[in-house]
């Protein structure tokens, strides 16, 4: 009895704790929008397409965030992994309005070594944005301070 009480307290435990970490849907905030990044992680290719900056700093992948509706200048960067080995990465800055209690998100198209990004609304899957196409380069030394400056043109 006291096998089965432990079970019982263990798993209800287990399951409050697991819907505790797991990123839940929340309503937009007024004069909001919400914006999704794109995250295609199948092990090899990988691919991470997300908004370079936050708070005007660089920032890697993140779960969905809610800013200002209006408009905005974005820094997006795209990391296209074929192998531990081979990653290859585009950045590209769009001019866009993003209207407040809609929600966003990344998409991309890839041919060969070139990627094409544009930001669509989340539940319509209207593109928003001009489609910007790009190639895809080795990763680059000093990627660091490229970054920190184009965040600091970044309206987020």
């Amino acid at each position: 009895m006291k096998n089965l009480k432990f079970l019982l307290t263990c798993f209800v435990s287990m399951s409050l704790i697991s819907c505790s970490i797991l990123p839940l849907e929340k309503e937009i905030k007024a004069n909001h929008f919400r914006f999704e990044n794109f995250r295609q992680d199948i092990k090899f290719p990988s691919e991470l397409i997300y908004l370079m900056c936050y708070r005007k700093r660089p920032t890697d992948w993140a779960e969905p965030k809610q800013y200002l509706g209006g408009d905005h200048e974005l820094w997006v960067e795209a990391n296209i992994s074929s192998s531990t080995m081979n990653t290859k990465e585009a950045f590209v800055l769009f001019k866009v309005k993003l209207d407040s209690g809609k929600s966003y998100m990344l998409n991309r198209k890839i041919e060969g070594e070139r990627i094409s990004i544009w930001i669509q609304e989340s539940e319509s899957d209207l593109k928003v944005s001009e489609v910007i196409t790009t190639d895809l380069s080795m990763v680059a030394l000093g990627k660091r301070v490229f970054r920190k400056n184009q965040c600091k043109t970044s309206s987020i």
